[in-house]
């Protein structure tokens, strides 16, 4: 049953088939629907609007357009084609051509939409509902509310829902509820904050990739620099609405008016922010940050985290890679793109003039770290806690751990070194990368090969070229990184230090050589047996190519978000 069309009237009709060719000559065509006996002209946003069986057969939809309307819906789950080309027929015209002179559209800027199988009658009906509501003033200029208002009204279906039920649901449509606005939020743009150089570029190219993802998904990305404009410029988005508003381990989230408020109140949809360092790093920020944020990291334990100590939604979200550089010979044997910190070498003078209550906190610490490897800082830091008979609240032990935090980022850079000076010392030759490198006390060593830094999509190469690409986790229990599915996806094989998420998802030996810090000893061993086997080298590598290129490029990563989106129960209500 169509409800909508109803309402397509003689003399609407033939208003619409007054229609020349020549009418959308000099508009850009949006969408071709190739039908059975036609005439060639443009159907009106009207025309369809009052009568959907306007757009059947074959339908071509320009992608550029697709992206621009914000692809297909997918809240909702019946007569999809219809309410997308609605959209585009506010932008573009959409052209119905003879089926019999069809031409197979070969450029890849057009896309072929697949007829929707309609799960029920009841879900196209919910759908008429929200175009009703979506549309409901050009029904008023038309004269066609009331009727079109009616007709769903007095539908006669057998449908799930009781017909009390079904008034409120179509009230909840025309009057704009809150189900209303999540249907509408699904089609608008996502905004995106880039412009942080930080990291050698790497959260700027984190925020690029992830826009152009949702681009190839048929999303419309906003873009907003943070770098090159003026932070008072998001007035602009005030009032907007937004599918999700996301930023890469930005501070923007925190920023406020004159008046006390956080900006990002007067910008509507949900907001994301992806904290990539141990989010105790970013206290101040986390503790005065807009309500609603939720925070997306690469470590499952990272998340717990937030949620415990900040109070904030968080979700573990794997990183992603970019597939560019495919080289078949290697030249390379192992490269390390990561900096060198000072370990705990330039901290003991400064740990040498705490109180002596803050160095026996400290020195239980350590020891903590180095006898459990495996575990979490926050948790071995209760322990310690625990141990000396402190008494706290969760608020004031996020604060005494803030006090600690640059202790296991020290540690991280404690075994990365020990790791390296074992490879150094096996005689295996090291690429790095950076100026962390030329002050370094492993200089000393004439295998270690020390480039100039390589900034954003850069590594890329040195991956390409590496037949090992050795990751050293900065203390990451279970958690993920991009230098991983990058060297995947460049078919270089992975060498890396345990965490709980690489140990549950991938076959050491097999999909890569896994480690484990209590046994590092054995590393150089596993490496030298790796490099002699060229074949082995080959196999993982292709393995774990075929992984990355199913589970870790940017547009894996990008329809999780969206998922994430979905299933957000921080949908904003109109303000």
């Amino acid at each position: 049953m169509t409800y909508l069309a109803i309402l397509y009237l003689g003399y609407f009709g033939y208003n619409f088939r007054k229609l020349k060719s020549e009418a959308y000559m000099e508009k850009m065509v949006g969408a071709i629907c190739w039908k059975k006996e036609c005439e060639e002209r443009e159907l009106t946003f009207q025309e369809i609007l009052l009568d959907e069986t306007v757009i059947g057969g074959k339908i071509y939809v320009k992608r550029e357009m697709l992206s621009a309307v914000g692809g297909i819906n997918a809240e909702i789950h019946g007569k999809l084609s219809y309410e997308l080309l609605l959209r585009i027929a506010k932008h573009a015209a959409i052209i119905q051509r003879p089926l019999e002179n069809m031409r197979q559209e070969k450029d890849g800027d057009w896309l072929e939409v697949v007829p929707e199988t309609c799960k029920s009658e009841e879900e196209g009906w919910k759908t008429d509902c929200y175009i009703l509501g979506r549309y409901k003033g050009e029904f008023m200029k038309l004269g066609c509310f009331e009727q079109a208002l009616a007709g769903l009204m007095s539908a006669e279906e057998e449908f799930q829902m009781q017909p009390a039920e079904r008034r409120n649901y179509l009230e909840d449509m025309v009057t704009a509820r809150e189900c209303y606005w999540k249907i509408f939020d699904a089609t608008q743009p996502i905004l995106i904050y880039r412009g942080d150089e930080i990291c050698y570029s790497v959260l700027d190219t984190f925020a690029e990739k992830l826009g152009e993802a949702f681009i190839q998904l048929g999303k419309k990305v906003e873009w907003f620099d943070a770098e090159k404009e003026d932070f008072r410029r998001i007035v602009k988005y005030f009032g907007k609405r937004f599918q999700a508003v996301i930023g890469m381990q930005t501070f923007m989230f925190s920023a406020k008016m004159q008046d006390g408020t956080f900006a990002h109140e007067k910008i509507i949809g949900p907001k994301y922010n992806y904290v990539f360092d141990h989010p105790i790093w970013l206290k101040n920020h986390l503790e005065n940050t807009v309500n609603g944020l939720c925070v997306l990291t690469p470590d499952g334990n990272y998340a717990d985290f937030v949620k415990k100590y900040y109070g904030l939604q968080a979700h573990f979200l794997p990183p992603a890679g970019i597939e560019k550089h495919l080289c078949e010979e290697k030249e390379w044997d192992v490269s390390f793109v990561g900096s060198i910190g000072e370990g705990f070498d330039g901290k003991l003078k400064q740990m040498l003039q705490c109180d002596r209550a803050t160095r026996i906190i400290e020195n239980h610490f350590i020891k903590k770290m180095k006898s459990n490897l495996k575990e979490t800082p926050e948790k071995l830091f209760r322990e310690v806690l625990d141990e000396l008979d402190y008494k706290y609240t969760d608020c004031e032990f996020r604060d005494l751990f803030y006090e600690v935090r640059w202790m296991f980022y020290a540690m991280s850079q404690y075994y990365r070194k020990k790791v390296l000076e074992l490879l150094l010392k096996a005689g295996i030759e090291v690429h790095v990368f950076g100026d962390s490198w030329k002050t370094c006390s492993l200089r000393k060593y004439q295998n270690l090969i020390c480039h100039d830094a390589v900034l954003g999509e850069g590594c890329l190469e040195v991956y390409a070229k590496s037949r090992i690409s050795l990751n050293i986790m900065t203390w990451h229990k279970d958690g993920f990184t991009e230098r991983i599915a990058n060297s995947m996806l460049q078919k270089s094989v992975v060498v890396t230090d345990w965490t709980k998420y690489i140990g549950t998802h991938f076959k050491a030996g097999e999909d890569m050589v896994i480690f484990e810090l209590e046994k590092m000893g054995q590393l150089p061993q596993m490496i030298e047996e790796l490099l002699y086997d060229e074949e082995r080298q080959k196999r993982m590598s292709e393995k774990a190519y075929q992984i990355a290129k199913n589970q870790y490029t940017w547009h894996e990563h990008a329809e999780k978000f969206l998922k994430l989106v979905n299933m957000d129960k921080f949908h904003q209500k109109e303000s």
